[in-house]
């Protein structure tokens, strides 16, 4: 059974190094900056009653902007879990196009065929997840 499903499976290692991470917080008001408000709901919170981590996955799609949601198809995403949340947090999903590890001036970057995102989910000033994601053309 094993043999049948190797084809189907990555050739990959799941774990990201932490050197891909953005190791700068995204501001709300920086040019290009892309905000989404949110409050978290039970069915967000895993057993120990906090946000798991398939929700957060969803507030950093929320946060992607509707164009790119649009045009692209998600290729890679890369996330850091920094503090844990509970319900009924009111949450922001904020993303920027990002280039060589440098936050960008907010114009659309395009190399290769695909775009790459810097996001950060943010409750009351602190950052909760920092993530980037990869996108690629459905033209492709």
């Amino acid at each position: 059974m094993k043999e049948e499903m190797n084809p189907h499976f990555l050739k990959s290692d799941p774990i990201i190094e932490e050197e891909n991470i953005i190791s700068t917080k995204l501001d709300v008001d920086a040019m290009g900056c892309n905000c989404t408000s949110l409050v978290t709901r039970l069915s967000d919170l895993d057993m120990n009653h906090h946000v798991n981590n398939a929700s957060y996955i969803n507030f950093i799609l929320e946060g992607t902007p509707r164009w790119m949601l649009e045009s692209h198809r998600l290729s890679t995403v890369t996330v850091k879990y920094l503090k844990e949340c509970g319900v009924d947090k009111i949450l922001q999903s904020l993303s920027m196009p990002i280039q060589n590890d440098v936050i960008s001036n907010g114009n659309s970057l395009v190399k290769e065929n695909y775009i790459k995102l810097h996001h950060s989910i943010v409750s009351e000033g602190i950052e909760l997840v920092r993530a980037t994601t990869l996108w690629i053309p459905y033209s492709i």
